[in-house]
């Protein structure tokens, strides 16, 4: 059998099965952790020639090819959820902020992935808060970026000792029905 080790994934196999050797039968496998790397619907197609030769030494080949096609696997946020503390500077009206990442995986290298806000908890009045993907799974992991400010007139309003909680939850999908 030919076929291109450096990347065809699973293992085929070519088997006389009569006992005269006129036929020929193939099997192939594969380790579906191999097929992650591929999106929904996304086709790689692998090609195997089988070569039969008669006694009398002529040959004839035969292409086989095997079609695989990928499933959408689920994306999924990986790091613990992020946190972020916005203060007050004693004496002026100065705006604060706060940053941070959180990591998911998804196999499917080809997706495109978003993030959006699903709910806030708390008062956010004052506040803005922005996500965006800050790096797309290259090898399964991707980023989302977020990012917090809430306005000096805004913390100005809180009394000493004083504190408000917001919470952001977020989602990120991969345009492809999985979200997390």
């Amino acid at each position: 059998t030919l076929g291109d080790p450096a990347s065809d994934v699973g293992t085929f196999t070519a088997t006389s099965t009569s006992d005269d050797g006129r036929q020929i039968g193939w099997t192939y496998s594969v380790d579906p952790a191999d097929l992650r790397v591929l999106g929904q619907d996304e086709i790689r197609e692998q090609s195997y020639l089988i070569e039969a030769i008669d006694d009398q030494g002529d040959a004839d080949t035969q292409t086989v090819t095997v079609t695989l096609r990928g499933i959408n696997d689920a994306v999924t946020f990986t790091s613990p959820a992020g946190a972020g503390e916005l203060a007050d500077v004693v004496g002026g009206p100065t705006d604060a902020s706060t940053a941070g990442q959180l990591a998911f995986d998804d196999a499917d290298l080809t997706d495109l992935h978003a993030v959006t806000v699903v709910g806030i908890a708390g008062n956010d009045s004052g506040v803005t808060f922005q996500t965006s993907i800050g790096a797309e799974p290259s090898d399964g992991q991707g980023v989302v970026d977020w990012s917090a400010s809430v306005d000096g007139p805004s913390l100005d309003k809180l009394g000493a000792g004083e504190t408000r909680k917001v919470t952001y939850t977020l989602e990120v999908s991969d345009g492809k029905g999985s979200t997390d």
